[in-house]
């Protein structure tokens, strides 16, 4: 049987059970109802003919007593069954049904009632609406509703013909006409009520079969998001070991070779980085995950610090990279800053990597709403570059589509910063578009709708120079150079000399003591080394439980803490901390999130679980600094030593 035929099987066995019982349904008032009926008609007939009910009246009246109590009883036994499938309910009905109208023919036979013509048409017409109104309840059925009307009409035609009068011919004529008109609309009714029942099963079937597909859809993105969450943090958590014992491998190499061989490494893992953030971000956005934080921003400082890394990018390939901007300097709106950096640094990003000379030009103004004549904001990159032919524009925004293959072999990239910045776009209720020639450039045109507002209480003019920490999350890490990361990374200049007083000293000269709980030996040797670098000591535990041990004897300045590790994680481990500084009354030592995870779920848990704020791995030194500053100072340090002291903490 193929499924086609399974279905239609299927279907017509749901019509069937569905038919028996709305048929069932019908019966226990309709029989109560006639029995009243026939009770009124003997009185009526008693009362209009002798005044006493006769012999055979009190008989039809006691047979239809019996025959309608046992046709009510069995409907209540179906409604009380568990087997209602069983097709035998609706072939016992069928039967009862036509039973019980055969007696309701007999009504004229046995009723004392010759010669009283009136009488006569009185019961004709009773029983003509009888099995009218009969047909019309057992209409869902029509076998059901024929066994019905036909033996009872069919009895009172034939009384008709034999009353051998005009009168009893005509009737004979119309009752007879009124069996054929009310079999053909049974027939009629019964195809009806199949489409609809059809109609309504084939619909519920479908209404489910979607809801399945979109719980399994549903179930399928988010296993998918959990696989890229998974494989993110097991992808960030090498590379952060990578790169920063490249930087740590740098101070120790003496040749230029050497040191142009670590760019190369730091360039690629850079690489890699910027590529698991890619897919990462393109994840969320086809999820409808990607939330934005929008802020005042004063748009010209956002856009000069974009641009500054781009002319700095275009050096090495002699661009002119430069920016117009027609908006007054204090243009402040509300927006994703991270989010707008990001789209702009895609753009400029290729740019830069697909001229091989001319200029690439940032301009920014205001537009009107073709429609609604609101102001927006229109940022468009311009430049002289290697353009676009026309059958691949309608491409360009694709996920992982590059428009020439020899430049996808040349330039690397993940292919997804276009589609990226796009979706980014349109989340922001803007648009993205792009206007291009081949051999002559391309423009791509962001409009957004930006909302503009006040400048807050304090806002002050940004440097153009570039923030290392900018860069690495919202600009694509195959755009910068390793030689203007490693001019703004801070690891290349002696950061320990940089450092505010109270980080390492207090009112004993003593240095911070920092606690490190990480498990991955590479990670902890870098961030070890990093953290002493700056003047620090640093005590090590390689999971929660450790941690706790380590903290029941010692005091702490600030715990980096690991989220995922054997035994105890990082989340329990906190909140066992914050107890225990809860029963105490200490006060709270600063708790740092060390996590590969850049979902905001994880870091709002590192939040929740009582952490004080989030590191992403992987880092760079000049981030871990700015924590370290955030989190240790003088006062705090000296409102919570306790009467432990503040001896010399070595690694375990």
């Amino acid at each position: 049987m193929s499924a086609d035929q399974a279905h239609a099987k299927t279907l017509s066995e749901q019509v069937r059970i569905t038919r028996t019982r709305l048929l069932f349904s019908h019966i226990p008032l309709g029989t109560s109802i006639a029995v009243g009926l026939g009770c009124l008609i003997t009185l009526l007939v008693a009362y209009l003919v002798d005044g006493v009910i006769s012999q055979q009246a009190w008989i039809w009246l006691g047979g239809l007593v019996v025959l309608s109590s046992s046709h009510i009883y069995r409907s209540l036994r179906y409604f009380r069954s568990r087997d209602r499938s069983n097709p035998i309910w609706l072939k016992r009905v069928k039967l009862f049904i036509l039973v019980l109208s055969t007696w309701w023919g007999g009504l004229l036979w046995t009723m004392p009632i010759q010669g009283h013509v009136d009488v006569q048409a009185t019961l004709v017409g009773v029983l003509i609406g009888l099995a009218a109104c009969g047909a019309f309840m057992l209409t869902v059925d029509r076998n059901s509703a024929r066994c019905w009307l036909v033996p009872m009409l069919t009895s009172v035609a034939l009384y008709c013909a034999v009353q051998a009068s005009v009168l009893g011919l005509f009737g004979f004529i119309t009752v007879t006409g009124f069996i054929g008109i009310l079999w053909l609309e049974t027939g009629r009714a019964h195809r009806r009520m199949d489409e609809l029942l059809f109609l309504r099963f084939t619909n519920d079937r479908v209404t489910s079969s979607q809801a399945a597909a979109l719980r399994e859809a549903e179930e399928l993105n988010q296993a998918k998001g959990q696989f890229l969450a998974t494989m993110s943090h097991e992808m960030r958590t090498p590379l952060h070991g990578i790169l920063g014992l490249s930087r740590l491998i740098r101070a120790e190499l003496q040749s230029q070779q050497a040191h142009e061989r670590m760019n190369l490494l730091e360039a690629s893992g850079q690489h890699l980085l910027g590529v698991i953030n890619d897919v990462l971000d393109y994840s969320r956005l086809q999820a409808g995950r990607m939330e934005l934080s929008p802020a005042a921003v004063r748009l010209s400082d956002l856009v000069r610090e974009v641009t500054a890394l781009a002319a700095v990018n275009g050096l090495d390939k002699g661009l002119d990279v430069t920016m117009a901007c027609d908006l007054p300097e204090h243009y402040f709106v509300e927006v994703d800053g991270g989010r707008l950096k990001q789209i702009l640094y895609n753009l400029l990003g290729n740019a830069v990597k697909f001229t091989e000379r001319g200029q690439v030009t940032m301009r920014v103004r205001e537009i009107a709403d073709a429609q609604t004549g609101k102001p927006q904001v229109c940022l468009e990159v311009e430049d002289t570059g290697i353009g676009i032919p026309p059958h691949e524009l309608n491409r360009v925004f694709d996920a992982f589509h590059q428009v020439d293959g020899r430049y996808e072999r040349k330039t690397a990239g993940s292919g997804l910063g276009l589609s990226i910045a796009r979706e980014l776009c349109l989340a922001m209720g803007g648009d993205l578009a792009c206007d291009s020639e081949a051999g002559k450039g391309s423009v791509f045109r962001c409009v957004l709708p930006l909302k503009r507002v006040s400048a807050p209480a304090v806002a002050q003019a940004a440097p153009a120079t570039v923030d290392a920490r900018q860069a690495s999350s919202a600009a694509p890490r195959h755009v910068q150079p390793v030689e203007a990361a490693r001019a703004s990374d801070p690891v290349h200049k002696d950061v320990s000399m940089d450092m505010h007083p109270d980080i390492h000293k207090d009112a004993s000269s003593q240095a911070a003591t920092v606690l490190l709980v990480e498990d991955n030996p590479v990670n902890a040797i870098v961030a070890r080394t990093e953290l002493e670098q700056m003047g620090l000591q640093v005590a090590h535990a390689e999971n929660g439980q450790l941690a706790l041990d380590w903290l029941a004897e010692h005091e702490a300045d600030l715990v980096l803490m690991d989220c995922h590790m054997p035994e105890m994680n990082g989340f329990d481990a906190t909140r066992h901390i914050r107890a225990i500084e809860s029963q105490r009354g200490d006060v709270p030592v600063p708790i740092v999130a060390l996590t590969a995870s850049t979902h905001q779920e994880v870091q709002q848990a590192c939040l929740q679980a009582g952490m004080n704020d989030c590191l992403s791995k992987p880092f760079l030194r000049g981030e871990l600094l700015r924590i370290v500053k955030r989190h240790v100072s003088d006062r705090s340090r000296r409102a919570r030593r306790s009467k432990l002291g503040t001896g010399l903490v070595i690694a375990t």
